[in-house]
């Protein structure tokens, strides 16, 4: 998938055995994670599910979506905007211009 290479980019080409490589791989299923979730689904360390969120939040592949420090979930942004791209496309509408567009 396109945007995976682009999230993989941004993120500095991770090892492909890890947390943050093996993330990226699950984001087109589980769009919306947070560090538990992520232990859970990948099979690692909370130390590593945090280090992995904190790594695709920074390169601007995730956005926190909750407030606070416990329990922060996390949301693949770009995932959504295709989405809604595609499903305004098969709906025979121009897509929403961007925020701040003129």
């Amino acid at each position: 998938m396109a945007l995976q290479r682009d999230w993989t980019g941004r993120a500095g080409r991770p090892r492909a055995d890890s947390a943050a490589a093996t993330l990226i791989a699950l984001l087109p299923a589980q769009p919306i994670v947070s560090a538990p979730t992520v232990r859970a689904a990948i099979g690692t360390s909370q130390h590593q599910a945090l280090v992995a969120l904190k790594a695709l939040t920074e390169a601007g592949v995730l956005r926190q979506i909750s407030a606070g420090t416990c329990g922060r979930q996390f949301a693949a942004v770009d995932l959504f905007d295709l989405v809604t791209a595609y499903e305004e496309r098969i709906a025979g509408r121009a897509p929403a211009a961007e925020p701040g567009a003129s």
